[in-house]
């Protein structure tokens, strides 16, 4: 179209030259300005939109959720046709990419409202953005702008667990413990009568002073977890061949288990053996012990960017990754399948004190002999092959 206009205002003074008409040339000046002040017109148009995205982080997946483009043109001229674009992946967007045209008058305004619909746990970009206009008499090439990607993040799916029968040797801490020798003095639960070998620090002198006879403060035995949970996403190390459904089977477990241990205020560490998806091709670090909501996110956050790594094995991220782990610590590996290396490393963990608890996901051709020998050492194995599973899981 511009090659056409090009040779249309040379033949037109060419033409003009040829007949020395003054009205030729004004015409040939009237096109050319048109042409000039659409150009400077469309670029300034869209230098002076204000562009801002608003909408959610993070997301489970299976929600719905409300974004919206803000777009106010702060200049005076007005944009006759502009066409806005916001490309969305299909694992968050159905529609693929949102596409209206508008017409803008000088300081206006409007909302570009759309829906997010997250379909799979990951990393994914909000945009890019693109506006896009062209000079009134449509010659020029179309001028565009665009906003960078945001990105939000889907967390995986988290199964609400009945009860999970996690083991610790530690004495004090959020649980109810079955040694009464083990009693934490954060959880009174009453009073009793003095006995030969109690400590003076459990005497309760306001009750005595009552009482007229010595009485010492009763606590409640607990034991205080200490959960590290160890996903091993090794594709290599999956026997299934549906690798990719296993994994995400396996990723489920870990955010099931680390809500478990969130809302009985578990103090919770985790550890992937896989790749990140903000950063292809590097390692997903430790996530620290602690416990809260908000460490609860920052779990879930990991589990969502894992990817599936070729390297190391289980076993040998077991010998460099578990040096750390203290005595009465409850190490749960989740894993796709088992040999005689990894329950010797497992055993190794057992005589340093650590309760190991082993978790397969998908199928598992030698879970019997695993389960055989794993008994033998003190190991606690489970089997999860379908999500539906883990409803009722205990």
């Amino acid at each position: 179209m511009l090659d056409a206009f090009i040779i249309f205002l040379l033949f037109i003074f060419f033409l003009a030259a040829l007949a020395g008409d003054s009205f030729i040339f004004s015409i040939l000046y009237l096109f050319t300005g048109a042409y000039v002040l659409g150009r400077i017109w469309s670029k300034r148009s869209l230098a002076n939109l204000q562009i801002q995205r608003r909408y959610p982080s993070h997301a489970f997946i299976g929600e719905s959720l409300s974004a919206e483009l803000s777009i106010h043109n702060r200049g005076w001229l007005p944009l006759v046709w502009v066409q806005f674009q916001e490309a969305l992946p299909l694992e968050i967007s159905l529609a693929g990419s949102i596409r209206k045209v508008y017409t803008l008058g000088p300081k206006d305004s409007f909302t570009l409202s759309y829906h997010l619909e997250p379909r799979k746990r990951g990393y994914y970009p909000v945009g890019p953005f693109q506006a896009r206009t062209a000079d009134i008499l449509g010659l020029g090439p179309d001028d565009m702008r665009q906003i960078p990607s945001d990105y939000i993040t889907v967390f995986p799916q988290v199964i609400p667990l009945k009860g999970v029968a996690l083991p610790s040797r530690s004495p004090l801490g959020a649980i109810k413990h079955s040694l009464p020798i083990f009693e934490d003095p954060a959880r009174p639960m009453g009073k009793r009568g003095y006995q030969v070998g109690d400590s003076l620090r459990r005497v309760d002198w306001k009750t005595t002073a009552a009482v007229g006879k010595l009485q010492v403060k009763k606590f409640e035995p607990s034991v205080d977890l200490q959960v590290e949970i160890l996903l091993n996403l090794n594709e290599d190390e999956f026997e299934s061949r549906y690798k990719l459904e296993v994994t995400e089977l396996a990723i489920i477990v870990a955010a099931s288990i680390a809500n478990w241990c969130s809302q009985h205020k578990i103090i919770t560490g985790l550890q992937i053996n896989g790749e990140t998806s903000r950063e292809p091709g590097t390692r997903l670090t430790r996530i620290l012990p602690n416990k809260g909501r908000g460490h609860l996110v920052k779990i879930l956050e990991q589990l969502a960017y894992a990817q599936k790594t070729t390297s190391p094995t289980i076993t040998e991220k077991l010998r460099e990754s578990t040096s750390f782990l203290g005595w009465g610590t409850t190490l749960v590996l989740i894993a796709g399948k088992g040999d005689d290396q990894l329950l010797d490393e497992l055993y190794r963990l057992r005589q340093k004190g650590v309760q190991v608890v082993l978790i397969f996901c998908g199928s598992v051709s030698n879970l019997k002999n695993i389960r055989s020998r794993a008994k033998f050492f003190g190991v606690r194995v489970y089997s999860v092959e379908r999500v539906s599973e883990l409803e009722t899981w205990s």
